[in-house]
């Protein structure tokens, strides 16, 4: 038990050298989908296996890295809509931002811009923004964000 809770506490510190948590905020909150994938592929070559690469791991990975922040709350595969989105980042003041991705891993003949406009595909076919709206957010920011291996690559609406 003991080892486990070691190479995690490991993970983490790599993680927190290899990319800056605030930068990656204003990637997102600026839509700026090109610096958000630069980050999050950079990230994932200097730290994990390519075997890493389930839809699962990467939600986790990204969840880790934006939580933990006083100004903002992350939510994980809540309930809205009509489904459950993978990941709302939501800015403390309503009159800021909440920010919605939807993860995506590439299907084996899928380019990674198809499966990032399947993912927002489906934030807009299941009203993954519905919560943000009932709560009063008016600047819903949406990301596809779609992976395959170490790569990452993310479009915004």
């Amino acid at each position: 038990m003991g080892c486990i809770s070691d190479i995690i506490i490991q993970y983490f510190e790599i993680y927190k050298k290899a990319i800056n948590k605030d930068n990656l905020y204003k990637a997102l909150l600026g839509r700026n989908a090109q610096d958000f994938a630069e980050q999050i592929t950079d990230l994932l070559r200097k730290t994990i296996s390519y075997y890493d690469s389930t839809e699962s791991f990467y939600h986790g990975l990204i969840s880790g890295l934006l939580s933990g922040n006083v100004y903002y709350k992350v939510e994980s595969n809540r309930e809205t809509g009509d489904g459950r989105s993978d990941l709302v980042l939501y800015q403390q003041d309503v009159a800021q931002n909440a920010v919605i991705l939807e993860f995506k891993v590439c299907g084996k003949n899928e380019t990674a811009d198809e499966a990032a406009k399947r993912a927002l595909k489906q934030i807009n076919d299941r009203d993954y923004a519905s919560k943000a709206r009932e709560d009063g957010y008016k600047n819903i920011i949406k990301y596809g964000v779609a992976f395959k291996g170490k790569m990452c690559y993310a479009i915004v609406e």
